[in-house]
């Protein structure tokens, strides 16, 4: 994250001479109201599925490991 070229780049083309390419990413608008508790909703039924939950453990153990590395 260091790299402010890959945050505001002056010069797109120096980005896509690394073969980089912009991409939009559409997220939830965590200021819209009630989106918390939405958000509450989909996690206690995910954490309320064994199978999801096994999902769930893998998926934060490798974030955490990712994270590790970056620290």
């Amino acid at each position: 994250m260091g790299d402010q070229t890959l945050q505001n780049p002056a010069n797109p083309s120096e980005l896509e001479a690394r073969g980089l390419r912009p991409v939009v990413l559409w997220v939830p608008d965590t200021r819209r109201p009630g989106c918390a508790d939405e958000f509450r909703r989909q996690l206690s039924l995910v954490e309320s599925e064994p199978d999801d939950r096994q999902t769930l453990d893998f998926i934060e153990a490798a974030a955490w490991s990712d994270l590790r590395r970056c620290s």
